[in-house]
């Protein structure tokens, strides 16, 4: 029904028509998500032998009352797969995706009601698809959203579309409702683009933070540190160190462990790591950046005379638990530069390492003194 609409959108009205389709589509998504999630209820139940008391209709906190008038003859999920590869297989809705195609425009200007009519499609598609949680069946949904994806990074691949922050923002917030469906070949694709751009349009250097398209690469990013089916793109020297230098700008978790897993991947790519990230991660107590540290001490040999430099000018001070981690990796490394003219450096290594084993029996000796002060004051109640 959604796609006849846009086959006949002409007027402003004809937009708010289509919302109110969508609307409708969502809500039944998820009065179906609630009746699959019921019967798998209860099949666990009856396997486990438990009752399981019927909680009626599923609810759904729309303001739409939607009510199915016949007990359907195949399941309802069945139905609704139908229904949702139909919209994304129709032409019109793919033609009017994020930006109107060439035949669209042919001989036409854009107007303010088609781009109305675009950005409507777009955020219904996403309001649609973000519910699709319990259907089965993901190979063809990734199947049909292929054209989508084109048009994604048909999109970043134009610098006219690129400037568009709003354009930018609908993208975002596409692949963030598609992502467990999108193919690994138009995560790596976007990916790689993204990496293109200079490090001011990933972010807001002055307030350090993300901007649209920085946004949209983290969320790219949670796809590299996805376990069940990780995209490690092989990137150029250039692009590698664009992600390397995310790490010196902001804080991020998806940043830190995306580069971790390139790098477990591809450990030769820590040739592209800047030594003022390099020394960051060094000072960080992040232990995600601690083993970015190790893995480039092992194989950047550069990178180890920073790390030495780095050390001898901190001399280890305060809490230095976790460097002992990289120094330790350091020297299983390459041993032989601590045989060199490396004298001062093991010794500042020795000298801090026993005054951290110090503080350690520190602590230890009072965890035993208040251990034992609770024993006496237990046995003097038992006594009493």
């Amino acid at each position: 029904m959604c796609y006849l609409i846009v086959s006949y959108l002409q007027r402003s009205e004809d937009v708010e028509l289509l919302k109110f389709f969508w609307k409708i589509l969502k809500t039944v998504i998820v009065i179906v998500n609630e009746e699959v999630a019921i019967v798998k209820e209860g099949h666990t139940a009856r396997e486990e032998g438990d009752v399981l008391e019927s909680t009626g209709e599923p609810h759904s906190s729309s303001d739409l009352n939607v009510k199915f008038l016949d007990p359907p003859q195949q399941s309802r999920e069945i139905f609704l797969k139908e229904i949702i590869q139909s919209i994304l297989s129709h032409p019109s809705i793919l033609a009017h995706f994020l930006f109107p195609s060439r035949e669209v425009t042919l001989g036409k200007s854009t107007t303010g009601f088609c781009e109305d009519m675009v950005a409507c499609l777009a955020e219904g598609l996403c309001s649609v698809l973000v519910e699709v949680k319990s259907l089965s069946g993901e190979a063809t949904l990734s199947s049909s959203l292929v054209g989508y994806s084109d048009k994604c990074v048909a999109l970043l691949s134009d610098k006219i579309y690129t400037n568009q922050s709003s354009l930018i923002s609908l993208l975002h917030h596409f692949v963030q409702s598609t992502k467990k469906f999108m193919k690994q070949e138009h995560v790596g694709k976007m990916l790689s683009i993204l990496l293109s751009f200079s490090l001011k349009e990933l972010i807001n250097l002055k307030v350090k933070s993300l901007t649209e398209k920085g946004k949209l690469l983290i969320v790219l990013l949670d796809n590299v540190n996805n376990q069940d089916h990780s995209v490690i793109p092989v990137l150029g020297l250039h692009k590698l160190e664009t992600l390397f230098s995310l790490l010196e700008v902001v804080d991020n978790d998806s940043i830190e462990k995306a580069c971790l897993q390139m790098l477990s991947c591809y450990p030769l790519a820590s040739v592209a790591m800047p030594k003022s990230v390099f020394i960051k991660c060094l000072a960080s107590k992040s232990q995600t950046r601690t083993e970015i540290s190790c893995i480039v001490i092992c194989q950047n040999v550069e990178a180890r005379e920073w790390f030495e430099s780095w050390i001898m000018e901190r001399k280890l001070v305060g809490d230095h638990s976790i460097v002992l981690q990289v120094v330790l990796h350091y020297i299983n490394r390459c041993p032989e530069r601590l045989s060199e003219s490396k004298c001062s450096f093991l010794l500042l290594f020795i000298s801090s390492f026993t005054c951290l084993m110090k503080k350690m029996c520190i602590i230890y000796k009072y965890i035993l003194h208040v251990f034992c002060c609770i024993m006496n004051v237990n046995e003097h109640i038992k006594a009493l």
